[in-house]
């Protein structure tokens, strides 16, 4: 695996939902032109109960085949890295508008208006979470973070 691992803060639940059931975009007020592997970082925040909620709605429109939505403890993990996925792309919700379905066609996940969907592709789970802090934006994981995440994977 070359190359340095960047990594992505994101509150929870929506780290478990990228990791495991099937979140593929990642809203964003920006755009990215970065593409390949990220570390998926579960962010301090506390989230509200309806947080779950929201997403296991959300789940249950997308239903994903295979996958069952279980909030387990490593799930809800907070202050550490969870898994990777393959950052593919980036476009604007505008560009998502099915004139045909007249819905927003990219995923049932996507924000609409002024966001940006980070595509996240592969989400491979850590089999034990690495805590470390995290930071806004795309930022580098410290060397023996990355270490451990590389070693979950290769192992």
């Amino acid at each position: 695996m070359a190359g340095e691992i960047r990594a992505l803060t994101v509150r929870q639940p929506n780290t478990g939902a990228l990791v495991w059931f099937g979140k593929n975009p990642e809203n964003r007020t920006r755009p990215i032109s970065h593409r390949g592997l990220v570390a998926i970082h579960a962010g301090l925040y506390e989230p509200d109960p309806g947080d779950y909620l929201a997403v296991r709605d959300t789940f249950n429109r997308a239903r994903p085949a295979g996958i069952t939505l279980e909030w387990d403890d490593q799930r809800r993990t907070r202050g550490a890295v969870l898994g990777v996925a393959e950052l593919a792309g980036c476009h604007h919700a505008s560009e998502c508008w099915d004139p045909a379905s007249r819905n927003w066609a990219c995923s049932p996940w996507a924000f609409t208006g002024e966001w940006w969907h980070w595509q996240f592709t592969d989400p491979r789970p850590l089999a034990c979470p690495v805590p470390c802090k995290g930071a806004l934006g795309l930022w580098r994981l410290p060397a023996d973070v990355e270490k451990l995440v590389r070693d979950q994977l290769e192992g």
